[in-house]
């Protein structure tokens, strides 16, 4: 009997090879897409422009920059017009800026050698007893091609 027995699941493990193949062909047969061909009437070349920003130095923050400098060192430099700390009696390491107007002016020539740059600035200074005084100035800053920076102002 165990002939037998082996032989049924022998024909059983045959008959269900067969239908899984069979069942197979016939589902995957329904899963295939036709692909059409696509005509393609014109290729076109775009050409993209890539715009890249960068940040250019404010005319406003160089100028304010060079006034700032030329306090500091109005002493070292002979044609320096910059005379704040000798008039009032203080360092420069106790001035600091109280306040920028955003009202100012930026002319350039036509010929682009000289940008002029006019503002108005608040300094704040402290004295060695804490005390604060303030001043207003009225600045011109001069920046010429191949030639030294002007700093002119007149206190308000």
């Amino acid at each position: 009997m165990e002939k037998n027995t082996q032989g049924i699941v022998a024909v059983f493990a045959i008959l269900s090879l067969l239908v899984g193949f069979a069942l197979g062909a016939v589902l995957i047969g329904e899963d295939t897409e036709t692909i059409k061909e696509v005509e393609v009437e014109k290729i076109v070349n775009v050409s993209v422009e890539k715009i890249v920003e960068v940040a250019a130095p404010n005319q406003l923050e160089l100028a304010v920059s060079e006034f700032m400098n030329a306090v500091e060192n109005e002493e070292d430099e002979a044609d320096n017009r910059v005379n704040i700390l000798d008039n009032m009696d203080y360092n420069f390491d106790e001035i600091s800026i109280k306040e920028v107007s955003d009202d100012y002016t930026i002319a350039v020539t036509n010929d682009r050698d000289t940008t002029e740059v006019n503002f108005e600035i608040k300094l704040k200074f402290k004295d060695s007893h804490d005390r604060y005084e303030t001043a207003s100035y009225d600045v011109t800053v001069t920046f010429e091609d191949g030639e030294d920076t002007e700093v002119d102002f007149t206190k308000l």
